[in-house]
C-alpha cells in the first residue's frame, strides 16, 4: 500500500470504501512507506519497537545523528523518523547543518587572526584598570 493510500485512509477517503474509524485488521497494516504500522516499528532482531512522539524524536535528534543512543533509544528514534513525514525536512536540515559545521572545523584551533583581536582586547582591557 502506497503512503498516501494509507494517508488517505486515515482521513476517510480509503480504499474499497474504508474509513478512518476502521480498525488496523480491516484497514490493512501496512504504513506509510509499506513497512509496519505507525504505532510500531521494527528492531534489528526483527522484534516491534514501541514508536516514539516527534517531540520525543526531536528531543533526541542530536544524539541519535551523533551516534551517542543506546540502542533500544536509536531504535525509536530511527523508528519513528522512518515513518514520520513531518520530522523529516527537520531531519534533513539538522544532518545538513551538522556536516556543514564538521566540514568548517580547522582541527580545533583558533585562527592568528582571532588569538590577535583577543590578546588585543585584552591588553586593551587591562590597561583601563
Amino acid at each position: 500500500m502506497a503512503f498516501f493510500d494509507w494517508l488517505n485512509g486515515l482521513f476517510g477517503g480509503g480504499q474499497d470504501g474504508q474509513s478512518a474509524g476502521q480498525d488496523s485488521q480491516s484497514a490493512g497494516q501496512d504504513g506509510p512507506l509499506g513497512g509496519p504500522a505507525p504505532s510500531e516499528s521494527v528492531g534489528p532482531q526483527g522484534g516491534a519497537v514501541e514508536l516514539i512522539t516527534c517531540q520525543e524524536a526531536s528531543a533526541r535528534l542530536f544524539e541519535y545523528l551523533d551516534g551517542e543512543l543506546d540502542g533500544i533509544s536509536e531504535e525509536e528514534v530511527r523508528g519513528h523518523l522512518e515513518v514520520c513525514q513531518a520530522c523529516y525536512p527537520r531531519v534533513e536540515f539538522e544532518k545538513h547543518f551538522l556536516d556543514a559545521l564538521r566540514r568548517s572545523q580547522n582541527g580545533g584551533r583558533a585562527s592568528e587572526n582571532l588569538k590577535e583581536r583577543v590578546l588585543r582586547s585584552l591588553a586593551e582591557d587591562t590597561g583601563r584598570d
